[in-house]
């Protein structure tokens, strides 16, 4: 009796490049890019942040991927958000700006956090999709987040005056368009620079797609804080919204 056999070899590669190597969503769930690419000062708490969203991925209906992988058009048409997560400096080559414009523009969903703002300071489009630019920031300090949008799904059931420690971040050339969610109170810390209308949270429609912005996120312990947990819940229900 011949014996056949059959030799079956399984090569598996960790990679998010091929948009075909994430399984299909199931029904209501959307796929996620984390990136979280630097060219300069890097954030201990991307670790914190890749976390957070793997941790809230079943509940909040996401499969989520994290990588720093080039950006392609293929790649960013698999995603349905892309979260950039304290990704600083001048990241994106020539052929990814091209990339993420076109995604944007076809109707993507960005979804920018903290460090975001501190990039791409060659390229004016950035920081229109963006909203506004980093400026400076003062000491890590505690200070008071004033609810300017109740209606909003990211400050639905949030606190009118929130109080949290952060790295406090002052913007300029803010895009007179945004929507701001949250707002710094700049008479609750020592540093503010832009007044009484300092945006900290903020969204806006943009060339066909969605923008939402927090300047929170700085720490580790944000990552884990409910508060910001729900109010990052609440960007991603907005940006889901047609």
């Amino acid at each position: 009796m011949k014996r056949l056999l059959i030799i079956v070899v399984l090569i598996t590669g960790i990679t998010y490049s091929c948009r075909h190597e994430s399984p299909a969503p199931t029904s209501g769930e959307s796929r996620m890019l984390v990136f979280s690419r630097t060219a300069g000062y890097r954030h201990e708490s991307i670790a914190a942040g890749q976390q957070m969203f793997q941790q809230q991925a079943d509940s909040w209906k996401l499969r989520v991927r994290a990588g720093e992988g080039a950006l392609s058009e293929s790649e960013l048409d698999s995603c349905d958000i892309l979260v950039l997560l304290n990704s600083t400096g001048d990241v994106f080559s020539n052929e990814e700006q091209a990339a993420l414009q076109t995604y944007v523009r076809k109707g993507g969903k960005v979804l920018a956090i903290h460090a975001a703002a501190d990039a791409e300071y060659g390229w004016p489009w950035y920081k229109q999709m963006l909203g506004a630019w980093f400026d400076s920031h003062p000491a890590i300090q505690q200070a008071n987040c004033v609810l300017t949008d109740m209606a909003h799904a990211a400050g639905k059931n949030m606190p009118a005056t929130w109080t949290r420690t952060d790295e406090w971040y002052n913007f300029k050339e803010i895009e007179p368009g945004i929507q701001v969610i949250y707002r710094l109170d700049e008479g609750s810390y020592s540093g503010g620079t832009n007044g009484a209308s300092h945006p900290i949270s903020w969204c806006h429609s943009f060339e066909g797609g969605k923008i939402f912005y927090t300047g929170m996120g700085h720490t580790a312990e944000t990552y884990s804080e409910p508060l910001f947990i729900q109010h990052i819940s609440g960007a991603i229900e907005w940006l889901r919204t047609d």
